[in-house]
């Protein structure tokens, strides 16, 4: 369900005029990230449950330290957690602010530029392709992952599809036990790849040798690994 379908709603807005820090932590929450000019960041929480629910989510900005974390986990009593109506997450950030979700399911996608970014997930798509990023660590039980690589780029699946576009210099370790691995680079990056797969095939359509007399290069590194699964790379 999108979140613009879901009932009630829940927003915070904070006056950030440079990047921040966010942590997001959740049982059951889709995220969407978003990036804009505007000096302040906007966290809008969404239920299709009932609405006491949203009263219940953490939301805690530190202004003086430049953090912002966001819980959506179910209450505690002893030590046993009761379980709530899902919690999905929009926030809007100024760009090239840092952030790490921390779901146990969900999907995550963001758009526009950010810093680092640090995604745990036990189940869930991942999409940053429509995201500029300064790096990328990713690792996911079961979810497909599709992103652009312009910067350091780590991507650890139990279960799932990789889909990448290398439009930066920057070195990819993409790896998954069982799912498909698709790089896409752009042209005029000469690239050195190390690729492995145990139940699959390997595929390319790149001349990965310098051509005699080509201005040096900017170098991409691949290293990629499927247990079971097909690793394909081509140009764009």
């Amino acid at each position: 369900m999108a979140f613009w379908q879901r009932k009630q709603t829940r927003r915070e807005e904070y006056p950030a005029s440079d990047s921040i820090r966010v942590h997001i932590k959740g049982l059951s929450s889709d995220v969407r990230i978003d990036t804009a000019r505007n000096g302040h960041a906007i966290v809008e929480l969404f239920t299709s449950g009932d609405e006491k629910v949203l009263a219940q989510v953490q939301v805690r900005y530190d202004a003086e330290a430049r953090t912002l974390t966001i819980d959506t986990k179910g209450s505690k009593l002893g030590l046993f957690m009761i379980q709530r109506d899902s919690v999905d997450v929009h926030v809007v950030l100024p760009e090239h602010s840092d952030i790490h979700v921390d779901v146990a399911s969900g999907d995550v996608d963001a758009h526009g530029r950010l810093g680092d970014v640090r995604i745990n997930s036990a189940s869930g798509d991942i999409d940053f392709k429509d995201a500029e990023v300064s790096s990328l660590h990713i690792k996911s039980a079961s979810g497909d992952v599709a992103a652009q690589a312009g910067a350091p780029t780590f991507v650890d699946l139990a279960a799932g599809d990789i889909e990448l576009q290398v439009n930066q210099p920057c070195k990819v370790e993409a790896r998954t036990l069982s799912g498909d691995i698709e790089v896409k680079i752009q042209r005029g990056f000469v690239t050195d790849v190390n690729a492995q797969t145990l139940a699959g095939d390997i595929s390319s359509n790149i001349n990965f040798d310098r051509e005699s007399g080509e201005a040096e290069p900017v170098q991409v590194e691949l290293t990629l690994s499927s247990l079971s699964g097909d690793i394909e790379i081509e140009r764009m």
